[in-house]
């Protein structure tokens, strides 16, 4: 029995062999990997093995965590010393450096050149953000990229944030580079344009909250290779044109601009505009959102809607786009108004969609106060369109209380969708239980108010006319939602954005290329 116990407590994992050890630590983050140097003399060492045959160096939120920025320099000269000429695939920096520390981060640079990497992200973006100006309160300016960076060749993606992006006058063109990514970072009309040119392969681009970009003109040859384009509050971006042969995916979240043109999108396959009206919608948004309708998804926020309704063409009863290839509509609603339910009925009469299949409707949460001049400019409120969804199997709203203009919205799908086979409905969260969600807590049953509110809602709808008598029709609270019926655009990318550091936008950008959006 003794013996047995001995045999227990023994520590067979220290016994394996060099190498099995050095595959375990492998698997394990560097930081970790570090620390098995204290369990005993057996692991003394055996991650240096592991840090030299590293190709991806992550230097993330868990690496520096409990450390001081002095600390956190030290240990990454330390470990990039260590990793000697061994070459590396990718490396990632987050860091919130003081003045006296901007030299370590060139140096960094340069071995990141030195070491020909191919995947390079640097976020300098952790701190404070004034809510009101939307600048970050340590009065620190973006870090001037050294020259060493633009003669990186090997770069196939680039992310970087609350850096300012001059290049040097002798530029190395970015031959391999497939995606960038710019979140608070200094770039200009005239080096976006340069850009272009400069990247022949780029596919993938992404800018968030650039301040200085003014007139946004995405215009090549043929041989532009873009893929997908996301440009998200870059509050200066007052002309916006888009002639991208290739491009597939399409997301604007920002303010209204005076001059749009997207006339040169024959591939686009999914498109998202989320824009926030300002004290006037001089703009004619009509003939822009015409230009889309060759898209399979397009998700327009309410903001987008107003701006849309806007549009003297409008008041021509005949105007009318077809969307021959729509598939997917989502509509993110800040209001659910009479106004604004007028918007959602003439966006129907007149861009007709008549292979839609799924509608998605995200309501407000809140009632808020509707502008003035939008009151003004939504005086006229018609009937519903007499119109047809021949081909509508799936609707989905979300935030559903049943307020009198929702169920208006209920009452005009259910006429018109004959094919429709499944309405849900999903009630907003409360008393903080969305929090509890998203940290996967197991939540209690419907209250005993709940499960009455939504049997009388649902006899409500019941008696409703169903142009299909198929349609299966669910009420749920938001912790019954169905993952399953999902749109293909994030919803949280239509409300204004107020990133408080790059690695929010390096992710959203990176959702946006390669899951949120589908790019072939």
């Amino acid at each position: 029995m003794g013996q047995r116990g001995r045999e227990r407590g023994e520590d067979r994992i220290s016994n394996l062999p060099d190498h099995l050890l050095q595959s375990i630590l492998h698997l394990l983050p560097l930081k970790s990997a570090v620390r098995t140097d204290l369990l005993s003399r057996r692991w003394r060492g055996l991650w240096l093995n592991v840090l030299l045959a590293a190709t991806d160096l992550d230097f993330g939120p868990d690496f520096a965590a409990a450390e001081s920025p002095d600390q956190f320099s030290a240990t990454v000269d330390r470990y990039l010393r260590l990793h000697g000429d061994s070459p590396l695939r990718r490396l990632r920096i987050l860091f919130s450096p003081f003045d006296h520390l901007l030299p370590a981060i060139d140096t960094w640079v340069a071995v990141a050149a030195t070491k020909r990497v191919e995947e390079f992200d640097l976020d300098l973006s952790q701190g404070i953000i004034d809510g009101v100006e939307g600048d970050y309160m340590d009065g620190r300016g973006q870090y001037l990229l050294p020259a060493a960076l633009f003669r990186c060749e090997s770069l196939t993606h680039l992310s970087l944030s609350r850096c300012d992006f001059s290049r040097p006058a002798h530029f190395a063109v970015f031959r391999r580079l497939n995606e960038l990514n710019l979140c608070r970072v200094n770039v200009t009309d005239e080096a976006l344009q340069e850009l272009l040119v400069d990247c022949p392969v780029l596919e993938r681009l992404s800018l968030m909250n650039c301040r200085l970009l003014e007139a946004v003109r995405v215009v090549g040859e043929p041989e532009l290779q873009l893929r997908a384009l996301t440009l998200v509050d870059c509050p200066g971006i007052d002309e916006l044109e888009i002639n991208a042969p290739k491009l597939q995916s399409f997301v604007y979240s920002g303010g209204v601009c005076s001059q749009i043109d997207f006339g040169g999108l024959p591939e686009l396959v999914d498109a998202k505009l989320s824009l926030v009206a300002g004290d006037s919608m001089e703009a004619d948004y009509g003939d822009a959102i015409a230009q889309l309708s060759q898209v399979r998804n397009l998700s327009l926020c309410s903001g987008t809607l107003a701006c849309i309704v806007a549009n003297e063409e409008f008041e021509a009863e005949d105007f009318e786009v077809m969307f021959p290839n729509l598939h997917e509509l989502q509509f993110t609603m800040k209001h659910i108004s009479k106004e604004y339910l007028a918007c959602v009925y003439d966006f129907f009469r007149h861009y007709p969609s008549p292979f839609l299949e799924k509608l998605f409707i995200q309501l407000p949460k809140d009632v808020h106060d509707l502008p003035e001049y939008f009151k003004l400019i939504i005086s006229d409120i018609q009937k519903p369109p007499d119109i047809a969804f021949d081909n509508l199997m799936v609707i989905k709203m979300t935030n559903f209380q049943g307020s009198n203009n929702e169920m208006k919205l209920v009452k005009f799908l259910l006429e018109r969708a004959a094919a429709l086979e499944y309405l849900l409905l999903v009630s907003p969260p409360f008393d903080g239980t969305d929090c509890l969600a998203k940290q996967n807590v197991e939540i209690e049953q419907t209250n005993p108010e709940e499960r009455m509110w939504i049997k009388i809602i649902l006899g409500q709808i019941s008696v409703l006319p169903k142009a299909s008598p198929e349609v299966c029709i669910k009420l749920v609270e938001f912790w019954q939602d169905e993952d399953t019926i999902n749109p293909t655009h994030n919803n949280n990318l239509c409300s204004r954005y107020d990133y408080q550091s790059g690695t929010v936008c390096h992710k959203v950008a990176h959702a946006l290329f390669q899951g949120d959006i589908g790019v072939d």
